[in-house]
């Protein structure tokens, strides 16, 4: 049977789920069901994309930081997890007996409006540019689709600019994409030239559905020693 739950309630779900991964990856590493779990104060870059993920990119710090501590107030008032004494910089609290139900069950209503969640995501669009990465499709104004591999790396290049539209770091495209090139500490001046590959290799893709070089070149902005980002006007 499935559930049925309108958007505020689907958002609901996803903003505690965000929450709860973080929390259920320090319990994991702790093995210890007694352990004080310490999260930090300001929420890590990976929180912020993945809150962004879903939210949009439009959404800023202040209100992604009020929203999770908000979270978990209301996991404290259902005695879920109990505040424990302050450390500079940090979050601390343990789990109660009654959180392994709590997030299995919102395991599960997570997993019900996921599946929503990834076909809308999977459908990627800039103007009259559409990318359907669920059926491997790619199609300018109204001509024919073409088949494409949404794990080819200048099919993800593109995907990552489309979802993102602001700015996107040489880094941050390395390692969306598990380029052999990122690794930690890696700069943007390191990844520069593997990254404008892409920008190189996705000009005959997208002329093959008809769409003239120079509205290419208008599409993909070039940030220069920074990155990429689709044009928004």
């Amino acid at each position: 049977m499935t559930m049925k739950m309108n958007i505020a309630k689907q958002q609901a779900i996803a903003k505690i789920w965000l929450v709860l991964q973080e929390i259920q990856e320090k319990v994991e590493l702790t093995n210890d069901v007694d352990a004080a779990i310490n999260l930090p104060v300001i929420p890590t870059k990976q929180y912020y994309r993945e809150f962004r993920k879903i939210f949009g990119e439009e959404v800023d710090d202040e209100y992604i930081c009020q929203e999770r501590v908000g979270i978990l107030n209301g996991l404290e008032k259902r005695d879920l997890i109990m505040w424990e004494d302050e450390f500079p910089g940090m979050i601390r609290f343990t789990t109660t007996h009654l959180y392994d139900d709590y997030y299995k069950e919102i395991e599960k209503q997570y997993t019900q409006i996921d599946s929503t969640v990834s076909e809308q995501q999977n459908i990627l669009q800039w103007q009259e540019l559409k990318l359907d990465l669920s059926k491997g499709t790619l199609q300018y104004k109204n001509s024919p689709p073409i088949d494409v591999s949404p794990s080819e790396e200048e099919i993800m290049f593109l995907a990552v600019l489309m979802r993102a539209k602001r700015i996107v770091e040489y880094v941050e495209i390395a390692r969306e994409l598990k380029m052999n090139c990122y690794h930690q500490g890696v700069t943007n001046e390191d990844l520069a030239r593997n990254v404008q590959y892409l920008r190189r290799d996705i000009v005959p893709v997208l002329e093959k559905i008809g769409m003239p070089r120079s509205e290419i070149k208008r599409m993909i902005v070039s940030i220069r020693n920074k990155g990429y980002k689709l044009r928004t006007k």
